[in-house]
């Protein structure tokens, strides 16, 4: 009886210790092609540093890209620029600023985390990855859309 038991609770383990997540759906990178990039999700993002941290975010349809510089804001999208999320806590700061759909600028002083390797961030490959945890500030730059695509 007791072997029958230790075998049983032996079978649970291996097949516990089995169904546990693999190290590379853990990692937060992924080789592709001969490149190592990041996993830009949420959890992996989140497990970054927290900073402070200033500049732009562009915001429009399907797109939220970061810059330090107000001069480095491209006319059109751009896969060199830093994907920016915001997290859930911070997204009730900014509800009411952000009008879906509208390519907006905003000016933005923040806590959060910031990955510089190039990944899988949002949609597709971008340099970089931003996490915006806790706005500090934020203020739509006048102007802004002048800057970006139209239509």
């Amino acid at each position: 009886m007791i072997e029958r038991l230790c075998s049983a609770v032996l079978i649970l383990f291996v097949s516990a210790c089995g169904a546990e997540p693999t190290a590379k759906s853990e990692d937060c990178t992924e080789r592709i092609g001969g490149e190592t990039l990041f996993v830009g999700e949420a959890r992996c993002m989140a497990s970054l540093p927290q900073e402070e941290m200033s500049g732009y975010w562009v915001s429009g349809l399907e797109y939220s890209v970061f810059y330090a510089s107000r001069q480095d804001i491209k006319h059109e999208p751009d896969p060199n620029a830093a994907w920016l999320f915001v997290s859930d806590d911070a997204e009730v700061a900014v509800r009411e600023k952000v009008r879906s759909g509208e390519w907006q600028v905003f000016a933005i002083r923040f806590i959060g985390s910031k990955s510089s390797m190039r990944g899988i961030y949002g949609p597709g490959p971008f340099k970089a990855g931003v996490l915006v945890v806790r706005i500090l500030e934020i203020s739509e730059v006048t102007g802004g859309s002048k800057l970006l695509p139209q239509g």
